[in-house]
């Protein structure tokens, strides 16, 4: 992706820094503009696709942080029968997570000061970190849906009947 934005083949809608790394935004409403000019390979369309490319990716090297397949987990053990979980109960549960390393001495995540130790970071915190790391990631790649109005996280789905 740098390499696009350096040469002039994509153009960001935001850049933010923080310490010495910088982020790159994209508006959502940008991405089948972008997927197009780079030749980027067509979304799923089917529940069998979307299972094997979460798959493919969950696999891949590219989850760099401990705190993205936590998240996952998380989201897996309280999503409801209607696809969404409660962003307050993800955050808890990822808290949980990481508490429970630090009291059995493990661990807890390196270079992230805010999980140093978990129990003293806000949830305001703990959701920011989470939204804006793990889960952009995930909704970029369409695999959540977030509506932060509902404080819903939602995993899209074909109706099974």
């Amino acid at each position: 992706m740098r390499r696009w934005l350096e040469n002039g083949k994509l153009e960001a809608d935001g850049y933010q820094k923080s310490g010495e790394r910088g982020n790159y935004y994209f508006r959502r409403d940008r991405i089948d503009q972008i997927r197009t000019a780079l030749e980027i390979e067509d979304i799923p369309t089917s529940s069998e696709e979307w299972r094997q490319e979460f798959l493919d990716y969950a696999k891949s090297r590219n989850l760099s942080r401990s705190y993205k397949p936590v998240m996952v987990k998380a989201v897996f053990q309280l999503v409801d029968r209607d696809g969404k979980v409660k962003m307050d109960d993800l955050v808890q549960e990822f808290r949980e997570f990481y508490v429970q390393r630090a009291l059995s001495g493990l661990p807890v995540e390196f270079g992230v000061p805010l999980l140093k130790d978990p129990t003293t970071a806000s949830d305001k915190a703990l959701m920011r970190l989470i939204i804006t790391n793990p889960l952009e990631r995930f909704l970029i790649k369409n695999y959540f849906e977030y509506f932060p109005e509902e404080g819903v996280l939602r995993i899209p789905f074909e109706p099974l009947f």
